[in-house]
């Protein structure tokens, strides 16, 4: 079974309050459950029983499916997981949400081993020709169906790895940097509704000019923008 955790601990001025919000977690994946303790269909072992003999090797051939891929993406399973947690940071999603996606997609990742044969070493001969195809641990899919993740959430406690800090912290600084969609929706809404007052009060003004300047003197009538922006110099209007 894989476990991955993670911690986080208040660290800095500031971090208090997000760091209340947060909370470390533990996923784990494998055949579990509900799912370890079925019978098998073609042999006389559970489903958890028969997992551990070929990712074991427990007198057959080691197969492994899940400390191998494990080992192959560990790198790339930490750095999700930092990116997962500076999501949780910056609250674009909850942290349930954050570390329930990683499980789902490590889940798939695992399956998708199984069911595309990455599994090695290869079938013998003469299995092949037993079973019809050359794909291993796919004989009738009950093992591949049984690996599921389960999530365990748990109070924050420490951080055991500094960059996972620095992540958060980075998602805190762009938090303060960029500014929201609907903020940015209210600053366009303020912006037009400053135009379409400055366009009203000059036109306010131009009637106002209009209405109490007749003849021609009102040709060489000026007038400014007092202090609201807009309008200023001399304008000339033709004879009514």
């Amino acid at each position: 079974m894989l476990k991955v955790k993670t911690k986080v601990k208040e660290k800095g001025p500031g971090f208090a309050k997000l760091i209340s919000e947060l909370a470390g977690g533990t996923i784990t994946i494998g055949v579990q459950g509900e799912e370890a303790t079925m019978q098998h269909p073609n042999t006389d072992l559970s489903v958890g029983e028969l997992a551990a003999v070929h990712e074991l090797g427990l007198g057959v051939k080691e197969r492994s499916w899940l400390r191998s891929w494990f080992d192959q993406n560990q790198a790339r399973i930490q750095a999700e997981t930092r990116a997962a947690l500076a999501q949780v940071a910056v609250r674009r999603v909850s942290r349930k949400q954050a570390l329930e996606e990683l499980g789902y997609r490590w889940t798939d990742e695992i399956r998708e081993n199984i069911q595309m044969g990455r599994i090695t070493p290869p079938l013998a001969q003469a299995t092949i020709d037993a079973k019809g195809h050359d794909i291993p641990l796919l004989e009738s899919g009950v093992l591949m169906n049984s690996i599921t993740f389960r999530l365990f959430l748990s109070q924050i406690k420490s951080v055991a790895d500094p960059s996972l800090r620095a992540a958060l912290r980075a998602g805190v600084a762009r938090k303060k940097k960029t500014p929201g969609v609907r903020m940015r929706q209210h600053r366009q809404v303020r912006s037009q509704m400053a135009k379409a007052a400055n366009l009203l009060w000059m036109w306010r003004k131009l009637r106002k000019a209009l209405t109490q300047k007749r003849g021609s003197d009102f040709r060489n009538h000026g007038f400014k923008n007092s202090g609201r922006g807009g309008l200023t110099g001399r304008a000339g209007f033709p004879r009514r």
